[in-house]
């Protein structure tokens, strides 16, 4: 089978602060502040044509996630300059967690990096939209067995333990600590010009300990990778497994942070995966909204979070508030900063559930990070042969949303979900449900 041809294009620009800014960890910081860079930051851009001319642009930031307050701004600038409709506009972050806290809007560095970053996802889009090419559309896969990504480990007396390195005992991968081994590649083959290859893995990165230099991790190492490697232009999508992180199987003193390893045993991978020709085109989106409760039985720092609000609001600054915050715990602050930013914490979330295809591939797109095995689970019911899983997007960043399973054995992130039981279940089911009436 011949591939169909289609046009494709690549963008790319600058996002890198240039002066000290609050950094993201397991949220954004007041406590850790930059000082200089590891690696830049980017914006990304694949822009995709059909020959009716349907174009969905997917553009990616080396953000945590895509900040529901900055995606208007975004499209509004996009859509000003290139004709594609919003809808068919896709904004992800990269999940780093040595990038910008961008939610404290009383810090003159912050605003000036937010629009550098708007800028940027702008400019990265259009650039993409003029790069459009005649393009042939080859996917395939490889199973990383050399990489066992796990966050929640299932030590042999039975324990949980979220941090291996302060576990005693044998680790034991559980069920919910199963990790998708599956790296999916799309690459889009255009004569005389450089190929771009979309890479797509679920994983949660580490913290590079108490480093205070921004950097895209996980993202940014492996495109560095295989674009020196593969001769490529290269990005990244972040599966949104929140319950995966940078543990492997090689030298237990690399395992969490050695990325520039974790990129070469990758790209290793990446080279010797045979792809395969897929038809492409017509160019649909798909979009459906459901409505989840925000459950306070298993998210007690909504409590403190709303104390920590009530101060802001009395009529203290930001700064103040965080240090308000600082003896009822980290991700007291994190809810707090984000309810600080949207005005109010919400009772109820409505949570946009967002997808595309073209042919016999397609894509969902989510704002929150589901479990390894909820991803898995809508990938191998898909209708389409190959079904890409995009996270951390815009409008609503949500935070983690465990399976029943994980639900049940409890930990870090059923402890910081806002939501209830069975969720993840409705989200992996409302997204089969949207793939199924966009197949042909």
């Amino acid at each position: 089978m011949e591939a169909y041809q289609m046009t494709a294009g690549f963008g790319l620009a600058d996002i890198t602060p240039q002066e000290s800014v609050p950094m993201t960890s397991y949220g954004d910081d007041l406590r850790r502040f930059s000082l200089g860079n590891i690696t830049d930051l980017q914006a990304r851009a694949l822009a995709l044509s059909d020959e009716a001319g349907q174009t969905i642009l997917i553009v990616t930031g080396d953000l945590s996630w895509a900040p529901s307050y900055l995606g208007e701004d975004i499209l509004e600038g996009i859509t000003q300059a290139v004709k594609v409709p919003k809808d068919h506009i896709f904004l992800m972050g990269t999940h780093t967690h040595d990038s910008v806290g961008c939610h404290f809007p009383e810090i003159p560095a912050v605003m000036r990096f937010r629009e550098r970053y708007i800028n940027g996802m702008i400019t990265a889009a259009v650039q993409a939209w003029h790069d459009r090419k005649p393009a042939k559309i080859f996917v395939g896969s490889a199973i990383t067995e050399r990489m066992n990504f796990v966050k929640r480990y299932v030590m042999d007396d039975g324990s949980f333990c979220g941090d291996l390195f302060k576990g005693s005992g044998t680790c034991v991968v559980g069920h919910e600590s199963q990790a998708d081994p599956e790296l999916q590649l799309m690459r889009f083959c255009r004569e005389g010009c450089k190929d771009i290859l979309i890479a797509n893995f679920q994983t949660h990165p580490h913290l590079e300990g108490k480093n205070q230099k921004v950097s895209a991790q996980l993202a940014g190492s492996f495109r560095e990778e295989a674009e020196a490697r593969l001769g490529v232009h290269c990005i990244y999508w972040n599966g949104g497994a929140g319950n995966i992180n940078s543990g492997s199987r090689i030298k237990a003193e690399q395992r969490a942070f050695d990325r520039f390893e974790w990129a070469r045993i990758m790209v290793d991978y990446a080279e010797k995966v045979r792809l395969h020709p897929v038809r492409g085109g017509p160019v649909r989106v798909s979009h459906g909204i459901l409505s989840a409760p925000v459950n306070h039985d298993f998210d007690g720092n909504l409590d403190n979070a709303q104390k920590i609000v009530d101060f802001y609001q009395a009529g203290h600054s930001i700064q103040e508030a965080m240090e308000f915050a600082e003896p009822l715990g980290f991700h007291s602050s994190f809810h707090a900063s984000r309810a600080i930013a949207n005005a109010k914490l919400p009772q109820t979330k409505d949570m946009l559930l967002q997808t595309y295809s073209f042919g016999d591939v397609a894509g969902v797109v989510l704002p929150y990070e589901l479990f390894d095995t909820t991803c898995m689970y809508i990938k191998r019911n898909s209708a389409f042969g190959k079904t890409f899983i995009n996270g951390y997007s815009w409008p609503s960043y949500v935070g983690y949303i465990p399976s029943a399973m994980g639900f049940a054995d409890g930990g870090y992130e059923v402890d910081n979900c806002t939501f209830a039981p069975g969720t993840a279940e409705k989200i992996a089911e409302t997204f089969l449900d949207l793939l199924e009436a966009m197949k042909d």
